[in-house]
C-alpha cells in the first residue's frame, strides 16, 4: 500500500521570515504609540500652563480693574493709582484694602491687607506648581501711575514655561480702571 502525504508544513526559513516581518511591524506600531503618548503628555502640560496663567490673569485684571485711587497715600503714593517697585505691584483694591502681586519661586503670588495700610501677612500663590512662571512685569501702559487727568492703564506681561518638555509662552494684557479718575480738590 502506497500512502501519500499531501500535508505540507512551513519550512523553518518561512517561519523565521514571517516572524521577522511581524516583529518589524509590531516595533513600528509601538513606536507610533509611544510618540502619541509623549505628544499627548506635552499637549496636556501646555493646556495646564495656559489654564494656570489665564486664571492668574483673570484674578489680577479683575482686582486691578476695580482699583481705587489712594487719596491718603496709605498703600501707594498719595493720589496714585498703582505702584510698581522691586518687583511688587501695589494698589488699593475695591474693598479699600492694599493689595499686591509679585513673582516668587516661579509662582505668581498675591497679598491683601485687612485695611488700606501697607499689606501685612503672607503672600499666597495664585498659580500652582504645575507651571513655571519665569517672568512677571507690570507697565503703566503709557499713562502715569499717579495720573490725575488720564485714565490709568496697566499692561501685565507674563512668561511661563511648561514642566513637561520645553514649551514656553508669553502672555500680555492691558487693563484700565473702571473707576474714573476724578479731580481731587
Amino acid at each position: 500500500m502506497n500512502i501519500k502525504n499531501n500535508k505540507r508544513g512551513f519550512t523553518l526559513m518561512e517561519l523565521l521570515i514571517t516572524f521577522a516581518i511581524f516583529a518589524v511591524v509590531v516595533t513600528g506600531m509601538i513606536n507610533v504609540l509611544v510618540s502619541a503618548v509623549k505628544v499627548q503628555r506635552q499637549m496636556l502640560a501646555d493646556q495646564k500652563m495656559v489654564e494656570e496663567v489665564s486664571y492668574a490673569f483673570e484674578y489680577m485684571t479683575r482686582a486691578i480693574r476695580m482699583a481705587k485711587k489712594d487719596m491718603e497715600g496709605t498703600c501707594v503714593a498719595r493720589y496714585a493709582n498703582y505702584n510698581y517697585t522691586n518687583g511688587v505691584f501695589s494698589f488699593l483694591n475695591s474693598e479699600g484694602n492694599c493689595q499686591q502681586f509679585k513673582l516668587n519661586n516661579s509662582a505668581i503670588e498675591a497679598r491683601i491687607s485687612a485695611n488700606s495700610s501697607t499689606p501685612t501677612g503672607s503672600f499666597f500663590p495664585i498659580t500652582s506648581d504645575a507651571v513655571t512662571v519665569t517672568g512677571l512685569s507690570f507697565n503703566n501702559g503709557g499713562s502715569s501711575w499717579a495720573s490725575g487727568g488720564t485714565q490709568s492703564k496697566v499692561t501685565i506681561l507674563v512668561e511661563a514655561q511648561s514642566l513637561v518638555g520645553s514649551s514656553s509662552i508669553n502672555f500680555q494684557t492691558t487693563v484700565s480702571q473702571r473707576r474714573l479718575n476724578t479731580s481731587y480738590e
